[in-house]
């Protein structure tokens, strides 16, 4: 903490004022003005927005981008008098992916990132097509989605999953000790309707991000205050698969040295109904829920299903608010506190609820308890350059994440509470510092988990209570990290940028073991250290032509967590997992490049492939726990697994995304992704999606826009599961995940400036479909309306 507070005091600037101009933005054809633009800088860690008059109020001598929907992206340098500027958009028929990113924290635009990225923006989010975070991530194409029940969404990138993909949300890792290396949930807790933006990094990201960031990074920036406006919303929704009703509200209020933006959302969901066509014969009864768990009079009572589409044990609902404070005292510093929680209901582990043993269900209880997450984070940002830099943005926080798990065996009397408590400090610096044709980008970051891992025993009839043993240590685990990063990057010609960088990252682990009641362990403590250094090198061939081609060279690790060290927990039915104190880092290896053409107006076609090396990679192994390969957990026997680092994996992959404009107003669009994994003995790698894609026709009108979309998922047959992994074999057919398509349509109507109604349908042909890895099946034909007023 010493040296973070000398930071502090050696780098925090004077609060001084610089020049500044004034700026209106103009339609270039009508010449009228526009508001809601968006104005980005390297300068800027929160974005500019023109009022209603189009005037925004900016720091003179800078280059700002300008970015609206349904117009180009327009780069402008600031004159350095103080004297008005006009700057006018043109409008725009493709979505071309030149736009502003926050790719490495602090704003470029994304020609100048070597990563495959693409941008999810408001006008998606606002399109209302999808339910959930987790859903609306799906729907862009460039990742994979896995469900083990309703309220969740686990994101596979690359074939990478759960704590091997990074979520970031404003410049702050979400990933915490307890990220597990199965299907991951947490992607729920962020509402959609409090997003800004999402920009979805594909690759490793690790020498900005840190550990995790193998498959890749999901960026989630929320709304941000706007100082000199003011904007108010409300929102509601309603959908028939699973009887959702949703609404929600966002403020924006601002002066000219404060703004305020804030958004509640509230969502109520009832069981998923699945889709009743297309099915098989040969698959008989996979799919379908029979029969159900109850409790009549206190007992257990199996019933049979009146529908059995109707997946029962699957509703559930959720809160989210978000209150975020700016305050710019001077034209180069700015102050911002950022405000975030989450909460949910009791989710229900539908998989688990729906498993048999022979003839009965096997659990009476399964479910997540609420999931619980908090956010205070305090960000300072100057723009008065120094010796050290140009910009500077630091911010400190804190993050309280709670969760639980409860489970029970049908008809027996004891039920298994399990709770977790992580408490996450963080303190981060990013700078940047550019000399002439030279840029660097550079910075510092610290995180401190600490881990509460408690449990207990609770008789369902008469609520006494005894002990039980915790998922993880129970004496309390700690992890802490600091790192340093460097990016250096140059421009030849205009034409060539070349990008390098490099990252060390120190890591501390330490679990203690109290308890001997459950598991005679032959060791107390895990104490774990280690050190990763890794790094990029890549060139952006971009000349005034069509073409822009890229070729990239990085690495990536992820440092083993609580979860991998010191979980104690059934994988499979009969499988338990025990602890292994010799862990070490994951690292992968990645090459691969990508090429874009690009007709102006017309057409823009990109594509790519990569190759991944995984070393050290953890894999599920039979092991022993005191000489023994069985063990009673739970009250079953159950085969004892080791999570060891004993094997490396390749993965390799294409990518393709394009869109054209066939006509005045109608544009078509797709994407497609393969990706296949092996470990190096010719064992399957376990989260590789099959082959995925989606084409789709936009129409949009002045007041009218309608969207018609094909998904489509290749089948995964058996053969290519892992069987000792988490493709979950369970709830596949003996084949395998049989190949699906959705056919989907949505409409947007604008009565007025201020009032919008959407409808639509998803999956109009009401396929019955489970996607690889989940063991629930997706909703059915699902009509949604929404309705949308804005001050």
């Amino acid at each position: 903490m010493k040296l973070q507070l000398f930071l502090f005091l050696l780098l925090l600037p004077p609060l001084l004022t610089a020049q500044r101009t004034e700026v209106v933005v103009l339609d270039a054809a009508s010449g009228e003005p526009l508001s809601g633009v968006e104005i980005n800088s390297e300068w800027l860690s929160q974005p500019v927005f023109s009022d209603r008059a189009g005037k925004a109020n900016l720091q003179s001598g800078k280059t700002y981008w300008f970015e609206k929907e349904g117009y180009a992206t327009l780069s402008s340098e600031l004159p350095t008098s103080s004297s008005t500027v006009e700057i006018k958009l043109s409008a725009q028929k493709l979505s071309l992916p030149e736009v502003v990113v926050s790719a490495g924290r602090l704003s470029e635009n994304s020609i100048r990132v070597l990563q495959p990225i693409q941008v999810i923006d408001r006008r998606v989010i606002e399109r209302g097509t999808a339910q959930t975070t987790p859903e609306l991530l799906e729907q862009s194409g460039q990742v994979f989605v896995q469900r083990s029940q309703a309220g969740g969404g686990s994101i596979v990138m690359r074939g990478f999953e759960a704590n091997r993909v990074l979520l970031v949300i404003d410049g702050i890792r979400m990933n915490n000790a307890i990220y597990r290396a199965g299907h991951l949930q947490n992607a729920m807790t962020i509402d959609q309707q409090s997003l800004r933006r999402i920009e979805v990094i594909n690759g490793p990201g690790t020498v900005t991000y840190g550990s995790d960031a193998l498959g890749g990074v999901v960026h989630l920036r929320t709304l941000s205050p706007v100082l000199n406006a003011r904007s108010a919303g409300a929102f509601v929704r309603y959908g028939s698969a699973n009887q959702e009703k949703t609404v929600s509200a966002h403020l924006q209020l601002g002066n000219n040295r404060w703004a305020v933006a804030s958004a509640f959302t509230f969502s109520d969901f009832e069981d998923v109904r699945s889709g009743t066509k297309g099915r098989k014969a040969a698959w008989g009864d996979w799919g379908l829920r029979k029969v159900y768990q109850t409790h009549i009079n206190g007992v257990d009572t199996m019933m049979q299903n009146d529908n059995v589409y109707q997946q029962r044990g699957s509703a559930y609902s959720q809160a989210d608010g978000l209150l975020k404070v700016l305050y710019r005292p001077s034209g180069s510093v700015s102050h911002l506190l950022n405000v975030q929680m989450s909460t949910s209901s009791n989710l229900p582990r539908y998989d688990r609820l729906s498993e048999m043993n022979n003839t009965q269900l096997r659990f009476g209880d399964w479910y997540y308890g609420p999931q619980d997450r908090k956010l205070v984070a305090y960000q300072l940002l100057t723009e008065k350059p120094t010796i050290l830099y140009d910009r500077l943005s630091m911010t400190a926080s804190y993050q309280d994440v709670r969760e639980s798990r409860h489970t029970r065996n049908f008809k027996a009397p004891n039920r298994t509470d399990r709770f977790e408590k992580v408490d996450v400090y963080g303190f981060l610096i990013d700078m940047s510092k550019q000399i002439k044709r030279h840029d660097l980008r550079y910075g510092l970051e610290t995180q401190y988990n600490n881990v509460a891992s408690t449990a207990r025993r609770v008789h369902v009839i008469n609520g006494n209570q005894t002990s039980a043993s915790t998922r993880y240590p129970d004496g309390g685990s700690q992890t802490s990290s600091l790192a340093a990063y460097l990016r250096y990057e140059i421009m030849w010609a205009q034409q060539l940028l070349f990008q390098t960088g490099i990252r060390i990252n120190a890591h501390t682990l330490t679990s203690t073991f109290v308890s001997r009641d459950f598991y005679p362990l032959p060791f107390d403590k895990v104490n774990i250290k280690g050190m990763a250094p890794n790094g990029s090198l890549g060139i952006i061939h971009q000349p005034q032509g069509p073409w822009r081609k890229t070729l990239l060279f990085s690495s990536g690790y992820r440092f083993p967590n609580v979860d991998d060290v010191g979980k104690v927990f059934d994988s499979t039915p009969g499988a338990v997992i025990v602890p292994n104190k010799n862990l070490q880092a994951e690292y992968a290896f990645n090459a691969e490049v990508q090429m874009r053409y690009t007709a102006p107006n017309r057409f823009y076609i990109e594509g790519g492939a990569f190759y991944t090396r995984l070393q050290n990679a953890l894999q599920l192994q039979a092991g022993q726990f005191n000489g023994i390969d069985s063990i009673l957990y739970d009250g079953t026997l159950s085969q004892v697994l080791l999570l060891s680092n004993v094997k490396a994996a390749d993965v390799r992959g294409l990518f393709a995304r394009a869109e054209a404009l066939l006509i005045e107003n109608l544009t078509i669009s797709g994407f497609a992704n393969y990706t296949r994994g092996t470990f190096t003995d010719g064992v399957p790698l376990d989260h590789v999606p099959p082959f995925f894609g989606q084409l789709r026709l936009s129409y949009t009108l002045t007041r009218f826009e309608a969207s018609l979309w094909w998904h489509y998922n290749a089948a995964k047959p058996i053969d290519q599961y892992n069987p000792n992994g988490e493709d979950n074999l369970q709830y596949a057919l003996p084949s395998g995940m049989p190949a699906w398509q959705t056919l989907n349509l949505s409409l947007g109507y604008k009565l007025y400036e201020e009032l919008r109604l959407r409808a639509g349908v998803n999956n109009m042909l009401d396929q019955h479909y489970r996607v690889f890895m989940s063991g629930i099946s997706a909703p059915g034909r699902h009509i949604w309306l929404s309705i949308g007023y804005t001050l």
